[in-house]
């Protein structure tokens, strides 16, 4: 992880922690960018995922269920990066290494403020948006970039 990583999934605890009344899930997800082989950028995302996991547990989160999953480079944020491994291709591809927190729970009013908070003092390492699944109570999704 990134020290901007590390930063922001720092905050995000400390926000979960503070503004949810009640957290049922976090569901963290991996991502690779689309270089190399499919196989390993599976591995490379589920890896990815399970460091965040693991770091959030150590920050003594409990309470929720903590589950991990790797998607591997098929759902890239952004898709005009070139496909062959070049000092421009890895730097255009970081958005697309990424984790993204998916938290379940009942919240606070204060959270979505927060999150944009937190997004304009990261800059590109986190971005939020509402899930449109509303059959779950307030989620939202979180992504920090990460290094290759």
């Amino acid at each position: 992880m990134t020290g901007a990583g590390i930063q922001a999934i720092d905050r995000l605890v400390t926000r979960i922690r503070s503004d949810f009344s009640r957290i049922d899930h976090l569901h963290v997800i991996g991502h690779a960018d689309p270089l190399g082989q499919a196989e390993r950028n599976e591995k490379l995302a589920q890896d990815r995922a399970q460091t965040v996991r693991d770091y959030i547990v150590g920050k003594e989160f409990t309470g929720a269920r903590l589950t991990t999953e790797g998607r591997g480079s098929s759902e890239p944020v952004v898709t005009t990066c070139g496909r062959k491994a070049t000092p421009a291709s890895i730097a255009c591809n970081l958005p697309n290494r990424r984790v993204v927190v998916v938290v379940t729970g009942h919240e606070a009013e204060r959270l979505e403020a927060g999150l944009a908070e937190i997004s304009a003092r990261v800059g590109m390492d986190i971005a939020t948006e509402r899930l449109a699944d509303w059959s779950r109570p307030n989620g939202f999704s979180v992504m920090a970039g990460a290094a290759r």
